[in-house]
């Protein structure tokens, strides 16, 4: 009867088992499904983007939730134009809408751009050109977000996509000391640092700062100085003077750890006196000069060879006269000069009034 019993069990227990297992569903299709209606319309919905700017540059470490944030590396003085990208956008286009530091931008521009591509896929870009970067705009943060109604399963749903930057912004600094200033002979410290925060920015942000300070200075990244937040060089004086890069950057200046308003030190500029020139600017002149004694030498060849040939001659039919130069006919005796160049006739009017 216990053998009996436990046979009943074990059927019942596999009957039950095969019942569960028709009502589960394949897993297989299941998890295709799951895909299907919950990660596919996340993939294929509106997404942004900056457009390629070698100022906006990752961040090192990016947290969960802040992917969509860049840093902006400019110097005071400096322009940038940022552009925005708006893909997979759902018709109608709305418009894209820049703020700076949360405030909204007061020319919204007009000129967004919405193109299709080859799939049928509708994609927008727009410009926003910061000009003059300013001391104030450091740590400020410019955003660009783009609001549409976007179909999510089966309901419409309003949502939101922004892309941001945070401006990282180096004011420049000129130190010297008087004796150089006044003798314009020696090195001057240019000194690049955050204007307000001074955060260390990352290994992404002293890539990009060493790149532009190296282009603005003609220097390579070994010269360059980096200390935290402050990047220094040395340049000689007259390079500073010379440099309109430098000078575009609205730097301060500071002579003998005095802040000046204005730089005193002019030496190398414009005004520069002849014995303050570098030896290149002496190179220069001195091509420029031998330049100018060939070209005279060629000129006065060209001008005065034939005259002078000319007087060489001497006269054939008044033989103590000599030849003169016509630019049309080339040498000319005096006759022919004062009667033209037919000879008998030039000649015999000539004895005429002279008697010879």
């Amino acid at each position: 009867k216990l053998i009996l019993l436990d046979s009943l069990l074990q059927e019942n227990s596999y009957l039950n088992i095969m019942r569960t297992n028709e009502k589960r569903p394949d897993m297989p299709l299941f998890i295709c499904m799951l895909l299907t209606y919950c990660i596919l319309p996340s993939v294929l919905s509106t997404q942004m983007s900056w457009g390629n700017n070698p100022d906006l540059v990752e961040l090192d470490t990016v947290q969960q939730g802040r992917e969509h944030i860049k840093r902006m590396v400019v110097l005071v003085g400096e322009s940038i134009d940022l552009e925005c990208q708006v893909l997979f956008a759902s018709l109608p286009v709305s418009e894209v809408r820049w703020k700076m530091d949360g405030k909204p931008r007061t020319n919204q521009s007009n000129g967004q751009i919405v193109f299709t591509d080859k799939n049928g896929d509708t994609h927008l870009k727009d410009h926003w050109k910061i000009d003059n970067i300013t001391v104030e705009m450091d740590g400020i943060t410019v955003s660009c977000a783009y609001s549409q109604r976007q179909k999510r399963f089966r309901d419409w749903a309003a949502f939101t996509e922004r892309v941001e930057a945070v401006m990282s912004v180096f004011e420049v600094t000129i130190e010297t000391s008087e004796k150089v200033c006044e003798t314009c002979a020696g090195d001057t410290k240019l000194t690049f640092k955050e204007s307000i925060k001074s955060s260390h920015g990352g290994r992404n942000v002293v890539k990009r700062m060493k790149s532009k300070i190296a282009e603005m200075t003609s220097l390579t990244s070994e010269d360059i100085f980096h200390d935290k937040s402050e990047y220094s060089v040395s340049l000689p004086i007259a390079t500073v003077n010379a440099n309109q890069a430098i000078w575009a950057k609205n730097p301060r200046s500071i002579i003998n750890k005095t802040e000046t308003d204005t730089w005193p030190c002019k030496c190398g500029s414009e005004t520069a006196s002849a014995s303050n020139l570098p030896g290149e600017m002496w190179s220069g002149i001195g091509i420029a000069l031998a330049a100018l004694i060939v070209l005279a030498s060629v000129m006065i060849v060209f001008y005065i060879k034939k005259p002078l040939s000319c007087l060489r001659r001497g006269g054939s039919n008044i033989p103590d006269l000599p030849y003169y130069h016509n630019q049309k006919s080339g040498c000319l005796t005096l006759e022919e000069h004062l009667w033209g160049t037919d000879e008998g006739n030039a000649h015999a009017h000539f004895t005429t009034e002279f008697g010879q």
